[in-house]
C-alpha cells in the first residue's frame, strides 16, 4: 500500500495531512486495493456500502438508470476522485448509483469507520480529514445541482452549450479535450447520440465551435455563454 500514499495524500481527502498523519490514520486493515478491466461494474446501485472509493488509476462512470431503464452518467471520475461517500454518510448505507469502469482501473476501498472511529486526542489529522470530506460533499451537491440544470434546457444546443462554458471555466482553455466519448456524453446530458452529433455539427457551420474526435475548441466564446 505504501506506493499509493503519494497519490492518496494529492486527493483532496487528504489535502493538508502530513504523510506521517496518513500512517496514523489510516492502517492497512482499513484499506483495500482492487483492479477492474475496462467496462466491468465495480458497484451496483443499491448495494450495501461500507467503504468509500478512491481512483489510484484509470477512469469511471458514476450512472443511475431512469424508469425507463435508460442509462444516465452523472459523473466521470479520473486519478484522486473520490466516489461514494454521499452514501456512506447516509442513513440508508447503500450505493446511490451504478460505478463502471471505463477503462482499466485500481481503485483504493477506505473502511468508512476511519471517519467514525473519533480520536482520543482530537487530534489535527482528523480535524483535517473530517473539514475536507465536508467541502468535497458540498461541493459533489453543488456538481448534482448543476447537473438538474444541464437536464432542465429544452433545447440540444443550450444543453451542449452549458457543458462547455463549464469546462471552458475549469480548464481556462478553449481547446477542451473531454474525457467522455460522443455515446458518454449524449448520455450524460440525456440527449440522443444521433441529436448530439447533429447539433455539434450545427454549431459548427455557425462558428461557434470545432470539433475533431473528443477534442472540442470554442470559437465564439462569446455566442456560446448566452445560449
Amino acid at each position: 500500500m505504501n506506493d499509493i500514499k503519494p497519490i492518496l495524500l494529492n486527493t483532496k481527502l487528504f489535502h493538508n495531512v502530513l504523510p506521517e498523519e496518513l500512517d496514523i490514520l489510516i492502517n492497512n486493515q482499513d484499506m483495500a486495493l482492487s483492479h477492474f478491466k475496462k467496462n466491468n461494474f465495480i458497484i451496483y446501485a443499491g448495494e450495501k456500502i461500507n467503504s468509500i472509493g478512491i481512483v489510484i488509476s484509470g477512469h469511471i462512470l458514476v450512472t443511475k438508470e431512469n424508469v425507463l431503464g435508460e442509462r444516465i452518467i452523472m459523473s466521470v471520475l479520473g486519478k484522486g476522485s473520490l466516489f461514494g461517500e454521499i452514501g456512506a454518510f447516509s442513513d440508508r448505507e447503500e450505493w446511490p448509483a451504478t460505478v463502471i469502469a471505463q477503462d482499466d482501473v485500481s481503485i483504493c476501498f477506505i473502511n468508512k469507520s476511519v471517519f467514525f472511529a473519533g480520536c482520543v486526542k482530537n487530534c489535527r489529522s482528523h480535524q483535517k480529514i473530517i473539514f475536507n470530506m465536508l467541502n468535497i460533499i458540498s461541493n459533489k451537491a453543488m456538481m448534482l445541482n448543476r447537473k438538474v440544470e444541464y437536464l432542465s434546457y429544452k433545447s440540444v444546443r443550450s444543453k451542449i452549450a452549458a457543458f462547455l462554458m463549464d469546462e471552458y471555466k475549469k480548464t481556462k482553455s478553449f481547446t477542451l479535450c473531454l474525457s467522455i466519448n460522443r455515446n458518454e456524453l449524449a448520455e450524460f446530458l440525456n440527449i440522443t447520440r444521433p441529436s448530439l452529433s447533429r447539433e455539434l455539427g450545427n454549431m459548427k457551420l455557425d462558428g461557434l465551435i470545432d470539433y475533431h474526435k473528443s477534442t472540442i475548441k470554442i470559437i465564439d466564446l462569446e455566442a456560446l455563454s448566452q445560449l
